[in-house]
């Protein structure tokens, strides 16, 4: 006879194995479930995005192009202060 088995009582007991596995599957289905909310939550998300890119895009280069003169002449202003010109 195996060490686990004495006398035809198996050492975990059978039914203890049972509802192991069985909690065991319960908590892969669990996992299962939030994975799939998480791909559907993040699908969602980059489709937002997505739609938010879309509405900038036509103004972003006129507006980083403005942005970007006025960061350069506000750095050139900067460094001539305290200089006296």
């Amino acid at each position: 006879m195996h060490a686990c088995c004495t006398r035809g009582h198996p050492n975990p007991p059978l039914s203890d194995v049972t509802t192991a596995l069985d909690d065991l599957e319960k908590a892969f289905a669990l996992v299962q479930a939030a994975r799939s909310e998480v791909t559907t939550k993040t699908v969602s998300q980059d489709n937002a995005e997505a739609k938010l890119d879309q509405t900038l895009v036509p103004t972003a280069p006129q507006g980083l192009s403005a942005t970007a003169g006025e960061h350069e002449s506000n750095l050139s202003d900067a460094g001539q202060e305290g200089t006296g010109r």
